[in-house]
Formats: C-alpha cells, structure tokens, sequence
C-alpha cells in the first residue's frame, strides 16, 4: 500500500528519475522519497510546480489567441481590440506569475541554507526567515 502511495506521489511530481522505479518494487530514486527534501522544501516545489502549470496554461491561451486572430484577420477592428486586450491580461498574469516565482525561489534557498545549518553545514547567518 505505501509503495502505491509513493507511486502516486511521484507520478504527481513528474519527476524524471522516479519514472523508472514506478511498481515494480525496487528501490525509490525520487529524491523525495529518500528523504533529501525537508518538508518545507517539498511544499515550495509544489508552489513553484503549480505556477509553472499555471504559466504553461497561460502560455497555451496565447498560442491560441495568436491563431485565433490571424484567423479573423478580415473581421475588422472590433475583433482586434478584443485580442489586443485579452492578449495584455494574459502578458499581466505572466508578469504576476512570474514575480510569484522569483519569491519563492527566494524562500527556497532559504530553506537550503536552513536545511544546511541544522545539518552543520553552513552558518545560522544566512537562513533568516
């Protein structure tokens, strides 16, 4: 039962190095499941994982209005306004994506450097809060 869990856990994750080991028993090679990830660390990756489907999403929609308005190129100004405006929201939520991942990448060196000092590794200096 743990080892589907684990299964389930990486395929959520996508995680490259899992893809090999998923049922058939043998040992993990997600290095979630071998325990080098602290918990915070997991969380943040989660958040950075879930902008970047957000940002991929996003991105999708653009493509899709690209092709959209060069397809009703002969409707006239009206159509244009609506894909000049559709196209600005979508470049805003990039750009607030985009600001959303540089803040946790932040709090993920944190944690490293957290994670680091509680292991002996590196001065209490550097993880602040």
């Amino acid at each position: 039962m743990d080892e589907v869990k684990g299964d389930e856990k990486r395929r959520a994750w996508g995680c490259g190095s899992c893809e090999g080991s998923l049922g058939n028993g043998g040992a993990p090679l997600c290095p979630s499941e071998m325990g080098y990830l602290t918990r915070e660390e997991e969380e943040i990756l989660l958040a950075m994982k879930e902008i970047k489907d957000r940002a991929r999403f996003v991105l999708g929609k653009i493509r899709g209005l690209g092709e959209a308005q060069r397809m009703e190129r002969g409707e006239g100004a009206q159509g244009s306004e609506f894909f000049r405006s559709q196209m600005e929201e979508c470049m805003k939520e990039l750009e607030t994506l985009r600001t959303e991942w540089k803040l946790w990448e932040v709090k993920l060196e944190k944690a490293k450097a957290r994670k680091m000092a509680l292991l002996g590794h590196g001065p209490w200096e550097d993880v602040g809060d």
